[in-house]
């Protein structure tokens, strides 16, 4: 980035000296800011494109006041700060009903967590039993709470035996929902994605609805992998779908290959 700063004609050899420095220091700082942005790239991949070219516009307006005498130099390390709090905001996405930290919380999962628990004990044991010099041990199952977290790192997640499984999610607060988000970990920092979710339905359960049999389809869709795809993907409800939902039900009907288990980074739901 080479930024170029005017020099009038009438300004002193000291002045002209102090610009240019001053030009330097601003060229150095955004470069600096954009490297540090690169480095970044995973946590900033699921920034929306509007929020990021509203901050590239102001950078772009402010370099152009200064360059008209009609403003100050522009101080990049304030642009990196705003786009530091873009990401820190939950990646830039709108708020989420879905989060435990913000009140939501699992109603039940199919498989229930108790027998993931069971089975994970008898395969422990048949293993310990069958090699007789120790046992075989396999990660303990996480709980299908790890769905409603921000933390997906490789291995913070529910995962759950074969392709299919269930998720109902008591949300935050009754809202109607506009948008669903699935996360999985970044694929550069995975061993494989094979586990990732593929088809995803997602039904509401109504604010006043007297059981789940009243439970509406809202959305059902594909997380994809191949062409450079995000590793967080949002995807619209149905159009004119304007019910009030106190939970959502979400069903992973298959997987991108894996024939063991698949495995739920995150669930999003958004107004």
């Amino acid at each position: 980035i080479d930024i170029k700063w005017p020099i009038s004609g009438n300004d002193s050899a000291d002045d002209t000296k102090l610009r240019r420095l001053a030009a330097e220091e601003a060229s150095k700082a955004m470069t600096s800011a954009l490297e540090s942005r690169r480095a970044s790239a995973d946590a900033l991949e699921a920034l929306t494109e509007r929020r990021v070219a509203e901050l590239l516009a102001r950078a772009e307006q402010a370099q152009r006041a200064y360059l008209s005498g009609r403003a100050a130099a522009p101080k990049p390390e304030v642009l990196a700060a705003e786009l530091l709090e873009l990401v820190l905001a939950d990646k830039g996405l709108p708020p989420d009903f879905a989060l435990g930290s913000a009140g939501a919380a699992v109603e039940s999962s199919s498989p229930a967590y108790p027998t993931q628990v069971a089975k994970w004990l008898a395969g422990t044991l048949t293993s310990a039993l069958t090699r007789r010099f120790g046992m075989e041990l396999t990660s303990f199952p996480k709980r299908p709470s790890m769905a409603l977290t921000t933390d997906v790192s490789p291995g913070n997640a529910w995962c759950f035996d074969g392709t299919s499984a269930s998720l109902t999610i008591r949300l935050a607060s009754p809202m109607i929902p506009s948008s669903f988000s699935i996360d999985h970990t970044p694929a550069r920092s995975a061993f494989s994605t094979t586990s990732a979710p593929r088809r995803v339905r997602v039904f509401l359960l109504p604010l006043n609805a007297p059981n789940a049999s009243a439970e509406v389809l809202a959305a059902d869709f594909e997380y994809r992998l191949e062409g450079g795809a995000r590793h967080v993907q949002t995807f619209e409800a149905r159009k004119g779908l304007e019910v009030v939902a106190r939970a959502v039900r979400v069903e992973v009907l298959s997987n991108h290959g894996n024939p063991d288990f698949t495995c739920l980074y995150r669930v999003r739901v958004h107004q």
